[in-house]
Formats: C-alpha cells, structure tokens, sequence
C-alpha cells in the first residue's frame, strides 16, 4: 500500500506557509487604504500603467525558486522584527502626513519583516530578487518625477533641435518648444521619456534575471534602459518634426504621431531584448570553451 500521509518536513513548511499567509491577509487588510490609493495611481499615471504586472511577475518569479527549498534552511528569526516594526511605524507617520511614499515604504520593510520572521534570512536572500522587483510596482514620488522630467525635456529638445538642422529643416529652439517653418512643436512631459525609461528598467531588470553569470552582464543590461529610452525619445521628436516639415502639420499630429510613440517604443523593447540575447551568446560561448 502507498503512503499518501504527509511527512514531517512537509508539515513543517505548511505550518510556516500557513503562519505567513494569515500574516500577509492581515497586513493586507492593515494597508488596504494604500492598496487601494496605489491601484488608483497604475490607473491615472500613464508613468505607473505597469504597476499592475509587477505582482504577478514577482510571484511568478517566487514560482521559478520553488526547487530551492531543499536546499534552504527554513526557521523563523525574530530578526524579522527589526523590520516589521519599523514598517508599521512608518506606516503610522504615511498616514498621520497622508504621504504614499512613506507608506510604499512601510509596505516593503513589513513584508521582508514578515518573511524573515516567518521562514528566516536564507529563504529572504533566496527570494530577494523578487522582492526587490515589486519596487517597480510604486509610484515615482511626484517630486523626484518633475525634478527629473523638465530636464529631460530640455535635453531631448536641444538634440532634436541639432538632429533637425542637421537635415537641412529650419528650426529654432526656445526651452521645450521648437519652432519650424510652418508648425510650432512643443515637447510635453509625455515627450519627455521618463515613461518608457521606467519601464525600459523594469524590463531590463526582469530580463537581467535570466542571466546567469556575471554581475557586470546583468548591471550592462540594465544600464542599457537609459540611452535606449533616450534614443528612442530623440528619434520621437526628430521624426515628428520630419513629418512635420515635409508632409504637413495635420500629419505630424493625431494618429501619426501616437503611431510614432508606439513604434520607437517598440522598437526600443527589441533593442533591449537584442542586448540580452549577445550577452547571453557570450555567456553560451564561455560556457562552450569551458568545457573543452
């Protein structure tokens, strides 16, 4: 007869699992105000519309280390502590100030408190990448956002402006607004590029994760977002006033010109995916000479 009675480990890592599900239900009920103010953000910021992949990918990801547990040592640390309850109070000040980022905060230090305290560091550091991938899933704080937002525009404009020249089309540059012969171009927030930059780093990042060796492959890969989504926005703005130039304004508007987002948008995903595939070549070749 076959012995279908659970053994003691797996009653052992029930029981843990079980103590950090009523846990994190009852933080969930405990931090449902910010929850609720988070989802409202992925849906009102065009900067935040990613938000609502990042939990599923992050427990997909949780999903892929399940064979680690035989290798993990699972005990709860009262070490946990040291962060669960800094994050409450933190979220105390988040709402006494009515300030999100101090309560996205207290959501990150009590969930690592809730993991620690409930199977321990080494299941922590096991899971830490997805851990700190749910980062991507807050808001940028509205402040740091503007900071780095006006400067953006500037930059994307003045190289625009020069690219423009270049081609031979008259333009003259006054802060974010370039002027042409026959159309007054002004390069909006949304220009600005900060909304695929964040998300070009979220993919990055992501991908960064498959690699498997070389921490200087993985930094290459994420770095990368950063001129791509630069270069991407340049592309944008010099390609409207192209159309602009030559085939009138009503053409460089409306349709074309969220046909033109879309495809320098895309266009840098595969620049990103092209960038990970050479590293992984790399890798696939290291590991080829290696064993010879």
């Amino acid at each position: 007869m076959t012995n279908n009675r659970p053994t003691k480990t797996q009653i052992y890592y029930t029981h843990h699992l079980i103590k950090a599900l009523v846990l994190v239900s009852l933080l969930a009920l405990l931090y449902w105000p910010s929850i609720l103010n988070l989802i409202y953000a992925w849906k009102i910021k065009p900067q935040c519309s990613h938000g609502y992949f990042i939990m599923p990918i992050s427990i997909w990801l949780c999903w892929q280390r399940r064979n680690r547990w035989h290798y993990l040592t699972v005990n709860s640390s009262y070490l946990g502590f040291f962060l669960l309850l800094p994050g409450l109070f933190f979220y105390v000040i988040s709402i006494v100030a009515a300030a999100d980022t101090i309560a996205n905060i207290s959501v990150m230090l009590t969930l690592a408190g809730v993991v620690i305290l409930t199977f321990g560091p080494a299941v922590f550091k096991a899971y830490l990448f997805p851990y700190l991938f749910l980062i991507f899933m807050f808001p940028i704080p509205d402040a740091l956002y503007l900071s780095l937002t006006n400067p953006l525009k500037l930059f994307a404009s003045s190289i625009s402006t020069s690219i423009l020249q270049a081609l031979g089309i008259p333009t003259f540059q006054d802060g974010n607004i370039l002027q042409l012969a026959n159309f007054q171009m002004q390069v909006v927030e949304a220009c600005s590029g900060m909304r695929s930059l964040v998300t070009y780093l979220m993919l990055s990042t992501l991908l960064s994760n498959f690699l498997s060796n070389g921490f200087w492959k993985k930094c290459l890969l994420i770095i990368s977002a950063i001129p791509i989504a630069f270069f991407n926005n340049i592309l944008r703005i010099t390609g409207t006033g192209v159309l602009a130039r030559w085939y009138g304004q009503k053409v460089a508007q409306g349709f074309f010109h969220e046909f033109t987002g879309l495809a320098t948008f895309v266009l840098g995903f595969f620049l990103i995916l092209g960038i990970y595939w050479l590293l992984s070549e790399k890798e696939s070749e290291v590991i080829t000479l290696s064993a010879f």
